[in-house]
């Protein structure tokens, strides 16, 4: 698996020294960020009943959009 930004944020600190990346890796980990947070915002904006349509409640938004932009990876990985 190549290194990239995303890998080396989710990589213990002693490992670090030894990375690698490119500024296409950090180009992509940006616009990465940046479809999170506008998918974010727009879970955000669904009501109730859009909601139940795809499987989610309130408390998942809520769970999901108080979630910091960077954090990308699903809970539990």
């Amino acid at each position: 698996m190549p290194r990239t930004v995303a890998n080396i944020l989710h990589t213990p600190l002693a490992v670090l020294p030894n990375a690698r990346f490119s500024l296409t890796d950090l180009a992509d980990l940006v616009l990465s960020w940046m479809e999170v947070a506008r998918q974010r915002r727009h879970l955000a904006s669904l009501d109730n009943r859009m909601l139940r349509d795809i499987g989610f409640s309130q408390a998942d938004v809520d769970r999901e959009i108080s979630r910091p932009f960077w954090d990308i990876c699903p809970k539990g990985r």
